[in-house]
């Protein structure tokens, strides 16, 4: 592969990447009776797929077509398919109580409100870290939709100062 057709793949990537940041800006943040829900974009979740359905194409593609030296090749695609369920961003809820977040195999992090204890907003990369007194935190990534809002229902509710990175 020559040098245009590695740029033309890094170019694809940026846009790729830009898109899903886009998207989680642009959508908003589904009210329900007493809590606000926070899921991933709509771009994360059409990559999330995208990515395990071409893992899982090139596992059993190079499953049958490796030679006996490369035995590694399709355990490496299997390794790598077997990450994707942990690239899904998890659910955020802001409820009357506190805010949680909901991971993909049922593991679920709550902070109530009298517990937080510092609230950090990294401008970089548009990070909104939540702490609690006992250490956990929960963090509002990037690609989490509406950001914004999600920011302004924590302040509102824990009064607390903002510490800007």
């Amino acid at each position: 592969m020559g040098f245009v057709s590695h740029g033309l793949i890094v170019i694809a990537v940026a846009v790729i990447f830009a898109w899903m940041w886009r998207s989680s800006r642009s959508e908003r943040a589904t009210p329900e009776s007493g809590r606000m829900l926070f899921p991933a974009a709509l771009a994360i979740r059409i990559f999330v797929w995208a990515f395990g359905i071409v893992l899982a194409f090139l596992v059993a593609f190079t499953t049958y077509r490796h030679r006996p030296q490369e035995w590694w090749v399709p355990c490496a695609f299997f390794g790598f398919f077997a990450l994707v369920p942990f690239m899904y961003p998890p659910l955020l809820v802001v409820d009357v109580d506190g805010v949680e977040t909901r991971g993909r195999f049922g593991r679920t992090r709550k902070i109530l409100w009298p517990d937080v204890t510092s609230l950090q907003y990294n401008t970089c990369n548009r990070q909104f870290k939540i702490r609690d007194r006992h250490g956990h935190t929960v963090t509002h990534a990037g690609f989490n939709v509406d950001g914004e809002t999600f920011r302004k229902e924590v302040q509102r509710c824990t009064r607390l100062p903002m510490k800007v990175l």
